[in-house]
Formats: C-alpha cells, sequence, structure tokens
C-alpha cells in the first residue's frame, strides 16, 4: 500500500497538471463559445434564435467529445484529473447557458 507521500507525488505529476489544464481548457472554450453563440443567437427572431442555440449546442458537444476522446486516447494524461476538471468547468458554463436562454426567452414572453 502506497505511503501518504508517494500518493501527494503521483498527484502532483506532470500528467496530472497537463489533464487537469486540458481538461479545464477544453470546458472553458465550450463555454466560451456557448456564450458567444448565445448573444449572437440573441439579437435574431426567435425561430432563428432556437436553430442557433440548439444547432450550436449540438457542435460544440460533438467537437467536445472529439476532444475529449482525443485526448485520452492520444495524450499521456492523468485520467481522472482530465475528466473531472473537464466536467466541472463544463457543468458551470451548462448551467450559465441554461440560465441566459431561460432569462432570454422569458424577456421574450414578457414583452408579448
Amino acid at each position: 500500500m502506497p505511503g501518504p507521500t508517494s500518493v501527494l507525488l503521483a498527484a502532483l505529476s506532470s500528467a496530472f497538471w497537463l489533464g487537469f489544464g486540458l481538461g479545464s481548457g477544453i470546458g472553458l472554450v465550450y463555454g466560451l463559445a456557448s456564450y458567444a453563440a448565445n448573444r449572437f443567437a440573441m439579437r435574431q427572431n426567435q425561430r432563428l434564435f432556437m436553430l442557433i442555440v440548439i444547432g450550436g449546442m449540438l457542435v460544440r458537444m460533438l467537437a467536445a467529445l472529439a476532444l475529449v476522446a482525443f485526448v485520452l486516447l492520444v495524450l499521456p494524461v492523468d485520467q481522472v484529473s482530465f475528466i473531472g476538471s473537464f466536467f466541472v468547468v463544463f457543468v458551470i458554463g451548462l448551467i450559465g447557458e441554461i440560465w441566459s436562454v431561460a432569462r432570454h426567452l422569458t424577456s421574450i414572453g414578457e414583452e408579448k
């Protein structure tokens, strides 16, 4: 059984930080792309708004899935730190995206 020192050293390895950085980075890029697409969509009519939001989400999710698969299959990352950091940042961005879209749709409903 490994001691606490060896566990700490393993956690601070370059594979850990590479996984943490790439996971956080991919999640952050997803969130920023979501923000940009939604800001653009909010300036369009309601039909086009929904097309941009849903279509953009599909494209972003497929791109994120492809990047996650590439990183896990090709790069020497710590899988736990990569998936964990990606998931946390992705969920925060997704919550922001849902909040933003809901707020916009509510404002449209109040204008009518």
